[in-house]
């Protein structure tokens, strides 16, 4: 064999080695969308006569707050059996901060997955922001950055996902609560929130919800399981009194009362916790409740429905 032959070979093996180790590194996209329904006609509100969305090069996120944007159709890893809408809303929180929340829906306009809040930390201003995003439950806070459009679309690209996701305005949020800063818990009579993506024992074959219903001063919790129906014994629902709070809150409560259910453990994180009280607080169209146990804070994220 001779001298170039035997060089030749080994460059062809060291190519080899180096294509196999790269392929072994490329990250693998487990959150393969594919588009199969366009994005809707953009809806103005009424008052928008031009039908042009105004973006002020000087103004931050601020100013898109009560817009409500829908993606088209996607399914996920081939699965035509689904197919996924996602949804954003501009809302402000409880301090006045502008953010993006993000929401994954079916068909049937089910929550299948839960609410992500993006913020903008920058103080940019105009169409383009790049956003933080904490999502509750999962604790993920992942990137994004969005991008109006004057015809009536948003993008947004999230870190976590390989697509660029194209949403439609929809027009205005019809949820957004802005709270009476002198009144109490009674103006959120009848509203009801939802928390998705829990797990019983932190198995996650085992899928469960709750809800909270404010009902007769009173944050009311029940369970439901992955299909939906609510827990059938007896422990549910849990009955919180509220005892302190005006507007936003927080809202202070005590322990179940047992005038509805006997039960008064939450599955939280994995950790089976007595409930003795908490503080509930709301937002623009979402609750935050922190419960406690004794001397031990776990804290629950719901988006309304």
């Amino acid at each position: 064999m001779t001298k170039i032959k035997i060089l030749w070979l080994i460059s062809l093996a060291i190519m080899v080695v180096m294509v196999s180790v790269a392929c072994k590194q490329k990250p693998t996209n487990v959150n393969d969308f594919m588009l199969v329904e366009e994005p809707s006609t953009p809806e103005f509100p009424s008052e928008n006569t031009n039908k042009k969305l105004p973006i002020d090069a000087n103004q931050g996120l601020i100013q898109f707050k009560g817009l409500s944007f829908k993606s088209g159709g996607y399914i996920l890893n081939g699965d035509l059996s689904k197919i996924i809408y996602f949804y954003a809303d501009v809302k402000v929180d409880s301090e006045s901060k502008p953010y993006i929340s993000a929401i994954t829906k079916d068909a049937d306009g089910n929550i299948i997955e839960e609410e992500g809040k993006f913020y903008n930390n920058l103080n940019e201003t105009g169409a383009i922001y790049n956003l933080e995003g904490v999502r509750y439950q999962s604790h993920n806070k992942n990137t994004a950055v969005a991008t109006f459009v004057e015809d009536g679309y948003l993008r947004i690209k999230f870190s976590n996902y390989g697509t660029e996701f194209t949403y439609s305005l929809i027009g205005k949020s019809e949820e957004i609560i802005e709270p009476d800063g002198n009144k109490g818990i009674e103006q959120f009579e009848g509203k009801v929130y939802k928390s998705y993506g829990h797990v019983y024992k932190l198995n996650p074959n085992h899928v469960f919800s709750f809800s909270a219903e404010v009902k007769d001063g009173k944050i009311v919790v029940n369970r439901y399981n992955a299909k939906g129906e609510i827990n059938q014994n007896s422990d549910y629902p849990h009955a919180y009194p509220i005892t302190a709070g005006k507007g936003y809150g927080p809202y202070t409560f005590k322990g179940n009362d047992k005038s509805l259910g006997n039960g008064n453990t939450l599955e939280i994180n994995g950790q089976i916790l007595y409930i003795t009280g908490g503080k509930a607080t709301f937002d623009a169209n979402s609750l935050t409740i922190v419960f406690q146990s004794g001397g031990a804070y776990e804290t629950v994220k719901f988006s309304a429905q």
